[in-house]
């Protein structure tokens, strides 16, 4: 997901160039003919709705607006301008030329561009009923088209005007208090492989070995550069489109980020997205309602995938063996060190050419309480187990202080194994054993397929919750990714334990602002499957927006200038 996205945002940016469009070849009278089809497509929710969300978030923000406008009219207000319906910008093109304009609901131009005149001074004409007029940096034209005004930078670019042009919006304004698509499909071939070439040119330039880089390490980091760079040009010819939105629902009291990836129908791209439809999960225990946090991701890998995720782990595992020569660890620990690494990597990559990913967490804060648990599907988790017992019993020879125990407990078909860690020995030693104990405890389980690991108070307790759950409700469907938080519980246990002042006058400061706010101050990700394409939405509820509202307070508190 995190290719797609990066492939639309380039695409926009490509666009977004004068230089490109500057550069192409005079248009032929064939070209001139062909259709405009739409590349950028931005929606902007009318005047009224977005001073209403203004004053929802910060009624601060919403009065500055109010007094711009105001001081730009001599508070006569925007006359002229259709309040209530949404405003646009649209990037077109016929193969070789990019027109742009942007365009705003008016019932008299004239009268808006009259009441502006404070800021804007008084317009020119350039004839065929087009309005000119100049700002510090540059001219913009304006011309009236039906009960829409048109914006543009040249005289040229205002003709052959649409007639409604919302049609070209599409959903975007029904949807989205701010919505931007791109339609990459839309994009002449031409300038896609600009792009992988111009990506291909920047990224060269750090392939040549490093002084601190084995012939291995560069040989991996060569070839995973030229798997991704195959796949970026086989996205771009695959791709639909792009959507970025936000929505403000003050009746819901909640605030959404929203993106929308979609692949051409029938494309392989399209067929893998497909895979992420119904996935089902193995770890629903761990999605506990009255957690602080809860974490969930289910994919199925495609086997087109599994060569590159295969050629990412090998390079994963080769910097972490790099970096462990540079710590100061004795040969018998480096060794046990680099094993331990090297069968996670191993369990990792034959889990992952199985097909399937798996994985559940849950954390637990609160001034008095640290806790968090997570639990994998895993292929020969074993492996992992016998580094894991041989490290515990090198570590109770080494350091007596801590107590080692191995199959502790066994619990619905899962071994567990326990180190117990004195918080003394620990830094911010004082601030943890609030939260934890006199003793920092950490629980790795086993079961047949699966991994499981908890730390914090009473960690075995909140894996075998966990645990018993999750049998109860086997293969559970949920979205392909979820992550709920609730920023309560944690700015308290911040303010609890820290040292600084200042990092704790801030967290003071969060917890203020969310006061009242305790079951509507989440933050939650998830991610769908829609046809052709996947779907990701971070949804903030009252609370969160409340305390984003007060952001310039809490960012002076914090010593931070505004």
């Amino acid at each position: 997901m995190r290719k797609v996205l990066l492939a639309a945002l380039a695409v926009t940016l490509v666009l977004g160039s004068r230089s490109v469009c500057s550069a192409q070849e005079p248009v032929s009278p064939e070209a001139a003919k062909s259709e405009m089809k739409p590349v950028v497509a931005v929606a902007l929710s009318g005047y009224d709705q977005i001073l209403g969300d203004l004053r929802f978030i910060n009624p601060q923000l919403a009065q500055r607006l109010e007094g711009a406008v105001n001081t730009s009219t001599d508070n006569k207000g925007l006359e002229g301008l259709d309040k209530s319906r949404p405003w646009g910008f649209l990037v077109r093109t016929d193969g070789q030329e990019f027109p742009m304009h942007a365009f705003v609901p008016v019932s008299d131009l004239k009268k808006l561009l009259e009441s502006l005149k404070p800021a804007i001074g008084e317009p020119g004409d350039a004839g065929d009923g087009i309005y000119e007029f100049e700002t510090e940096d540059r001219a913009f034209y304006a011309k009236q088209v039906g009960q829409w005004a048109f914006l543009g930078t040249t005289a040229e670019g205002l003709k052959n005007l649409p007639a409604n042009p919302l049609e070209a919006l599409g959903e975007l304004p029904k949807d989205y208090d701010l919505g931007i698509r791109v339609t990459v499909k839309n994009v002449p071939p031409f300038f896609r492989q600009m792009l992988v070439s111009m990506m291909q040119m920047g990224a060269q330039q750090g392939l040549p070995q490093k002084d601190d880089e084995s012939e291995e390490e560069q040989q991996l980091r060569q070839k995973a550069f030229e798997q991704g760079m195959k796949q970026l040009s086989s996205m771009l010819d695959e791709l639909d489109t792009f959507v970025v939105g936000i929505q403000i629902d003050e009746k819901k009291g909640i605030g959404a980020l929203e993106y929308r990836v979609t692949a051409i129908e029938g494309s392989k791209l399209a067929e893998q997205m497909k895979q992420t439809g119904e996935l089902k999960t193995d770890f629903a225990g761990f999605l506990m309602p009255d957690a602080t946090a809860t974490f969930s991701m289910v994919t199925k890998v495609a086997e087109g995938d599994i060569e590159q995720v295969k050629t990412q782990i090998g390079t994963a595992k080769a910097n972490a063996l790099e970096e462990l020569k540079k710590q100061k660890l004795s040969e018998d620990e480096l060794k046990q060190a680099e094993k331990l690494v090297g069968e996670l990597m191993d369990v990792l990559q034959k889990t992952i050419e199985g097909g399937r990913f798996d994985v559940a967490a849950v954390a637990k804060v609160s001034p008095e309480t640290l806790a968090a648990a997570a639990g994998a599907h895993v292929v020969e988790p074993q492996r992992v187990e016998e580094v894991f017992k041989s490290l515990a019993e090198q570590i109770a020879k080494d350091e007596p202080k801590y107590a080692v125990k191995l199959n502790a407990e066994e619990f619905q078909g899962v071994r567990f194994h326990s180190v117990a860690v004195p918080v003394d020995e620990l830094d911010d030693a004082e601030g943890l054993e609030k939260l934890v104990g006199e003793n920092l405890t950490v629980v790795v389980g086993v079961g047949k397929e699966s991994l499981y690991a908890a730390a914090g108070r009473d960690a075995l307790a909140i894996a075998k919750q966990a645990i018993e759950k999750s049998k109860a409700e086997p293969g559970k469907v949920v979205p392909p990714m979820q992550l709920k938080l609730a920023l309560t519980p944690v700015a308290k246990t911040i303010s609890s334990v820290a040292d600084e002042e200042q990092v704790k006058s801030a967290a003071d400061l969060v917890t203020k602002t969310l006061e009242g706010s305790e079951n509507k101050d989440h933050i939650t990700v998830i991610a769908t499957s829609i046809p052709n394409g996947a779907q990701t939405r971070v949804e903030l509820e009252q609370g969160v927006l409340k305390m984003l509202g007060a952001l310039p307070m809490l960012l002076g508190g914090m010593g931070a200038p505004f």
